[in-house]
Formats: C-alpha cells, sequence, structure tokens
C-alpha cells in the first residue's frame, strides 16, 4: 500500500508539473487563443484554480488503481499493454465530455 500511494504521489507530481509546462507552452504559443480561454465565459468568478493542482494527483491515483486491476487482462510487452491501457483510459475520460 505505501509503495502505491508513494508511486501514486510521484506521478501527480509529475503530471502536474507536466501540465502546467504544457499550460505555459500553449500560452506562450496560442496567446489569443488562450486570452479568449481565460476569459470570464469559460471560468466562474469563483477561486477554483485548487483543481487545477489537485486533479493531477487524484487521476494518478486513479490511473494506478485502474493498472493494477486491469494489466493482467491486456496482452503483450510492456509498453504495448501500457498504450491499451491509455487508450481505454482515453475513451472513457471522453464519454462524458460528449
Amino acid at each position: 500500500m505505501k509503495k502505491a500511494l508513494i508511486a501514486s504521489l510521484i506521478a501527480g507530481v509529475v503530471l502536474l508539473i507536466l501540465s502546467l509546462r504544457l499550460s505555459y507552452l500553449a500560452i506562450n504559443t496560442m496567446p489569443k487563443l488562450m486570452e479568449e480561454y481565460f476569459s470570464p465565459v469559460f471560468r466562474s468568478s469563483g477561486n477554483i484554480d485548487w483543481m487545477f493542482y489537485v486533479h493531477p494527483f487524484i487521476l494518478s491515483i486513479a490511473l494506478k488503481w485502474f493498472w493494477e486491476r486491469y494489466k493482467d487482462e491486456f496482452k503483450g510487452p510492456l509498453l504495448l499493454r501500457a498504450i491499451e491501457v491509455a487508450l481505454v483510459y482515453g475513451i472513457v475520460a471522453m464519454v462524458p465530455v460528449l
């Protein structure tokens, strides 16, 4: 349990750093689009920025659980199984958006 928690925390930190870097990259490469995105139309008036910082940790815990639960269902080398799990997660994550 402790090993899984530490792995999830490390993955959460990596995801947070990656998302921050990509956010700054998007701001620098597409300033007009990001200006529209950060307008009050798309962001509520409340302070919900904490969700941006908590989301990678919740996501890493959920993905760790998903991987441990279903890794035996996928066959092949580790990289291929990881890609298959990522595709399944991507499909499942996109269903509510549709």
